[in-house]
């Protein structure tokens, strides 16, 4: 419910900024040529040298195209706008140094009341999370993900998330892979030096470590996108993985040979 609610309120708002947007721009060109002949009408009825409505109609159409660039650019600068709004939300979220335990180890992890769920593991457990698309499995599992959370506490050794240091410490496969208009190798190892061959014979991938992945990887078939993933969060060599369906695009057998 909280996504959908977000999404339509999302859509609302862009609605309503669009609408504004196209309103300007079909309103804009008729009032132009509106003063234009105007303009024109005004010369005739006053003016009698030919000579001196020429220049006139040529001043008014360099007046006029001026007038035109002034009004894309303010559509223009509407739109930049929301992408200003945007980036300055980002960029306003507080910097998080208020880390005070350094940890080196995972020994549990509690979620207390995160969406009416409360459950703990211990080292060594695994959950697996279960339901219908649009359920919220990815919403939930991604809380470990991010800080301040508001939907309840994480506890991580039982110390509150947000006062330590442990994504280095948490491998990520997400639904949908992020992937880099790079090599393969820059993709698995994000710049590290460190050697794939092994890791690329664990995930079951042929592949040149010299390839060249397009962005997001549009060259690729969904298996080796997640196989890609899976290698990376390998590379990280965690104590604890997050799976967020990391395996839908691969076979029965490979997907046991990884998991």
């Amino acid at each position: 419910n909280y996504e959908t609610n977000k999404l339509i309120k999302n859509n609302k708002e862009i609605k309503k900024e669009n609408t504004k947007l196209e309103l300007i721009n079909s309103l804009s060109n008729p009032f132009i040529y509106f003063i234009m002949q105007f303009a024109i009408i005004f010369m005739l009825l006053n003016l009698d040298v030919k000579k001196d409505i020429i220049a006139l109609i040529n001043y008014m159409n360099q007046i006029l195209l001026s007038i035109t660039v002034l009004i894309n650019s303010l559509i223009v600068l509407i739109k930049s706008n929301v992408s200003y709004k945007r980036i300055k939300e980002l960029l306003d979220e507080p910097l998080d140094n208020k880390k005070t335990h350094k940890i080196d180890s995972i020994d549990s992890i509690e979620f207390i009341n995160v969406e009416a769920i409360n459950l703990k593991l211990n080292k060594n457990q695994s959950l697996g999370i279960i339901g219908a698309t649009g359920s919220g499995k990815s919403t939930f599992i991604n809380y470990m993900n991010f800080k301040n959370n508001k939907k309840g506490k994480i506890l991580i050794n039982n110390i509150d998330i947000n006062d330590i240091e442990y994504s280095h410490l948490i491998g990520n496969v997400f639904q949908k892979p992020q992937l880099f208009n790079d090599t393969l190798k820059y993709n698995i190892t994000l710049n590290k030096k460190k050697d794939i061959k092994n890791i690329l014979f664990d995930v079951n991938l042929d592949m040149p470590e010299d390839k060249v992945i397009s962005e997001l990887g549009n060259n690729l078939s969904g298996g080796e996108k997640q196989r890609i993933s899976l290698a990376r969060a390998i590379m990280k060599n965690p104590q604890m993985y997050i799976l967020d369906d990391a395996s839908s695009a691969l076979d029965y057998k490979t997907e046991k040979q990884i998991i």
